[in-house]
């Protein structure tokens, strides 16, 4: 019995972290994870980046493709969530300069968009990615606004 509450337990708190459309952790777990990370980057003088991701068009099976085409581009200690219908965020194990983020940002679009996603129904959809970055704490030190910083920089 005990067995099973656990395993109900644990069911439902991936339900709530991840999205189910895409198995990659949500908004809230990204938020989270966020804050550990500039936590121990204030602790440890060190930088943080973040890379946010908006996708044109918005077809469910692109979102799919593209958040499998994006997971194979994650480093070890990137973090990668689906932060809306149409937008994907990532938080950037490797972030001790600018131009590291920059050159890890064109790395995901590059490769995210270098080929048409392929439908079930045998069609093929060009996608555009605006796609933006943040360092913190250069940019801000506020989670919040530093994913809103990120946003603008698309």
């Amino acid at each position: 019995m005990y067995h099973a509450s656990q395993e109900g337990t644990q069911v439902l708190q991936r339900k709530v972290t991840h999205d189910p459309a895409t198995g990659l952790a949500n908004r809230s777990s990204f938020y989270e994870q966020l804050r550990l990370r500039t936590d121990d980057a204030i602790a440890h003088g060190s930088h943080v980046g973040v890379m946010v991701a908006r996708v044109n068009p918005y077809r469910q099976e692109v979102m799919m493709e593209l958040a499998k085409r994006l997971a194979k581009e994650c480093r070890e200690g990137d973090f990668l969530a689906r932060l809306s219908v149409d937008e994907f965020g990532v938080i950037l194990s490797v972030a001790g300069r600018r131009t590291i983020v920059q050159s890890q940002v064109l790395r995901f679009r590059q490769a995210a968009t270098s080929e048409p996603v392929l439908l079930p129904d045998g069609g093929k959809v060009d996608l555009t990615m605006l796609v933006g970055s943040a360092l913190f704490p250069e940019d801000s030190k506020a989670i919040s606004e530093l994913v809103a910083m990120a946003r603008k920089s698309e």
